[in-house]
């Protein structure tokens, strides 16, 4: 009966090590993925602010092409006004006439740098999230990475056929392995995660990558 309640004690404070190790555990858990949120919520904040910078660099573009098409009509009038009245002085006022006109160039031109510098930020801008790269090289069994994140479209338009290259080299920078990761299309002020394993041969030592699309 004294040997029973001896190996009941042992059971339970074993039960007890073990309770009190997988709670350290989990505390531990919890901690990194509060912090991983943290970083993730950050970033997030960080694109939102550029969003909200581009927007308004948009709105002062139009704002200042509005007011550049009013001078271009303002100027047109003038033209006209002026070209009437100096009948009597064509050599003269020709001068004036070619000066105005070369204003209204300058002005058409500068509207459509103007526009095509919207155009610009309209366009997909693509940019990495929390990109993880995880190398498992075990003594036995084959290598592999694991690569997980996710890729932010910034701009208004649709990036098509959104790939991410991935190239891994050995020590003496030889390449041991191409691979891309197919995303396909990302809508404009959107994310597309990914996350994938990548096969390899031999010890990796460096890789580089790039995002690009159609």
């Amino acid at each position: 009966m004294s040997e029973k309640k001896v190996v009941s004690r042992k059971l339970a404070i074993v039960l007890g090590i073990i309770c009190i190790i997988l709670a350290a555990g989990l505390v531990g858990v919890i901690a990194n993925y509060t912090l991983i949120i943290s970083g993730k919520d950050k970033t997030i904040t960080s694109l939102n602010a550029q969003i909200i910078n581009l927007e308004n660099q948009i709105t002062s573009k139009d704002n200042t092409i509005a007011s550049l098409n009013s001078q271009i009509n303002q100027l047109k009038d003038l033209l006209t006004k002026t070209q009437t009245w100096l009948q009597g002085n064509i050599t003269y006022y020709k001068s004036q006439i070619a000066d105005l006109q070369n204003q209204i160039s300058s002005l058409n031109a500068g509207i459509t740098s103007l526009q095509n510098t919207i155009e610009t930020l309209k366009a997909p801008q693509l940019h990495e999230v929390n990109f993880k790269w995880e190398f498992h090289e075990p003594w036995i069994g084959g290598y592999y990475v694991h690569v997980s994140g996710a890729v932010f479209n910034s701009g208004t338009y649709t990036a098509k056929n959104v790939r991410i290259n991935v190239w891994l080299y050995d020590s003496n920078y030889v390449l041991i392995k191409s691979y891309t990761i197919n995303l396909g299309d990302i809508s404009g002020k959107t994310y597309s995660n990914f996350a994938v394993d990548i096969d390899y041969s031999r010890h990796c030592a460096y890789y580089s990558y790039e995002i690009v699309h159609d």
